[in-house]
């Protein structure tokens, strides 16, 4: 069982966030400077900040910074100064991510931990047993399993249909392109069920090597095929490589591309123009709504030498998207702060948006929350451009369901 979980959440990760495929190794801490008085409050993060997976996780840590820095200047949670101790548990498979959450929850008795962990499943019940809310912003399998977790982000199994559905937006066909190094990790099946239910057909599949220094005949396999749109699963560098290859070849085919590992500077990238963004925040790449204006202003005055940097991307937001669902536990909270009285607030939560950052997302007691929804937005002659006015796209039920179910049985949730 444990090898079908690994297949669909690691096929899923090359698809969606080709940088995330692992994390869990050893890692230091940091802890951000208060600038408030009285106790502190500890938080602890969680993610894989260093190693291969740095390129598109590594600015996680950064966001999360900013938000602490932000709330103690406008005087910390509940009065009292955020403290962030930050867990770096790198990007190998390793026991790092159990280490670190002992480490927060028994030694630095952290009110709540944010997770940027792909591989959080090995550690999220340790949380649960010690009723220490886990903010779940990672693809990871961790929000699957326990009614402890607070996911701010769709889930892996929503973002997965999510890239046929934004497929569908632009046309009926579908090429998908991946790296032959990971494909024992592919779960077509599921990919082909996925591409069915969302009336996309895939006459181009085709694994290639990542490290191949020519595409010509992947290209011309897409243009043959006049597909309406195809994606490049696989590392940043893959992908860009393929787009300018295929768009110098003639395709005329836009591409479409998971939101958390985007580039900024792909904006400006004629092989990227058109493109549809499957992504986890509204759009990383333009402060459109006040709640991101808000994010990039912190960012700019706390974290500025992070601002424009290739990991200043969505999946850094989430630390930000985090903090936020923390205050918003915090603020129904009465007395002394506690984990358990965070756990139990938090489950009082009903259809928060965060002003938009999220789909509305409500939690409850007991019960296991897989967020179905996901945001789209196009690349528009150098712009971000918004879908369905900057508002979430959802999965249907009866498509996704069936597959979170299978999944948690292989994970023993």
């Amino acid at each position: 069982m444990r090898s079908l979980s690994r297949k669909i959440c690691s096929g899923l990760a090359i698809a969606l966030v080709p940088a995330l495929i692992a994390a869990c190794g050893d890692g230091g801490s940091s802890e951000s400077q208060t600038t408030v008085g009285g106790a502190p409050v500890s938080i602890g993060v969680i993610g894989a900040y260093s190693g291969f997976a740095a390129s598109t996780s590594g600015g996680g840590a950064k966001a999360a910074s900013a938000w602490a820095e932000s709330v103690n200047a406008s005087g910390g949670l509940a009065g009292r100064p955020v403290k962030l101790i930050i867990k770096d548990v790198g990007s190998a498979a390793t026991s790092g991510g159990i280490m670190a959450a002992k480490e927060l929850i028994n030694q630095d008795h952290v009110l709540a931990i944010i997770d940027q962990d792909v591989q959080d499943s090995k550690w999220v019940k340790i949380a649960e047993e010690a009723k220490v809310p886990v903010i779940a912003a990672t693809t990871g399998q961790g929000s699957l399993i326990s009614a402890n977790t607070f996911p701010v982000i769709p889930s892996t199994i929503a973002l997965g249909y999510g890239i046929f559905a934004s497929a569908k937006q632009l046309g009926s066909t579908f090429g998908f392109i991946y790296a032959s190094e990971v494909a024992s990790a592919i779960n077509m099946d599921m990919y082909k069920g996925f591409a069915k239910a969302a009336g996309v057909s895939m006459p181009v599949v085709i694994a290639v090597s990542a490290a191949s220094p020519d595409y010509t005949a992947v290209c011309q396999q897409l243009i043959d095929a006049k597909v309406d749109s195809y994606e490049v699963g696989g590392a940043a560098a893959m992908v860009e490589k393929v787009a300018q290859q295929c768009h110098q070849q003639g395709l005329k085919a836009p591409l479409v591309l998971p939101g958390a590992g985007f580039a900024e500077h792909w904006l400006t990238e004629p092989a990227f123009n058109n493109a549809m963004v499957e992504d986890i925040v509204p759009s990383a790449s333009n402060a459109i709504l006040p709640a991101q204006k808000e994010y990039r202003q912190a960012l700019e005055k706390y974290e500025s030498d992070f601002v424009g940097q290739p990991t200043d991307n969505s999946f850094a937001e989430t630390g930000w998207t985090s903090g936020k669902m923390i205050e918003v536990g915090v603020g129904k909270i009465e007395g002394e702060l506690t984990p358990a009285k965070l756990q139990s607030a938090l489950h009082t939560v009903k259809d928060e948006t965060l002003d938009g950052l999220v789909h509305p997302t409500t939690y409850k007691a007991g019960q296991i929350t897989t967020n179905p929804c996901w945001f789209n937005w196009k690349i528009v002659d150098g712009k971000a451009v918004p879908v369905n006015d900057s508002k979430p796209v959802c999965a249907p039920t009866e498509v996704i369901q069936p597959v979170i179910e299978k999944l948690q049985k292989a994970l023993g949730g």
